[in-house]
C-alpha cells in the first residue's frame, strides 16, 4: 500500500505510529529506504505519536537525526 501511495510523490507522508510498539531492525531499514526514496523526489516523511520506546530507538539509533518526528499527526501534516 505504501509504495503504491508514493507513485503518487506526495511532498509529505506522514506515519501515525500509535499503534506501533516496536519497530526491528527489518522495520528500521525499510523506513529508511522509504525517507531516501521520498527524499530523492522533494518530499519528506514525518513521524507521529511515537511511544516512548520508539523515541529511545529512533535516538540511540541516531535515526532521530533523519526523521522529522512530531507529537500529533495534526502537527506532522503542517
Amino acid at each position: 500500500q505504501v509504495s503504491k501511495y508514493l507513485e503518487k510523490k506526495p511532498a509529505i507522508v506522514v506515519f501515525d505510529m500509535h499503534e506501533t510498539e516496536y519497530l526491528d531492525s527489518s522495520a528500521l531499514g525499510a523506513l529508511v529506504t522509504l525517507l531516501r526514496d521520498v527524499k530523492n523526489y522533494g518530499g519528506e516523511i514525518r513521524l507521529a505519536n511515537l511511544n516512548q520506546t520508539l523515541k529511545t530507538l529512533f535516538k540511540l539509533s541516531k535515526l532521530e537525526s533523519m526523521f522529522k518526528i512530531f507529537e500529533t499527526v495534526e502537527e506532522a501534516a503542517k
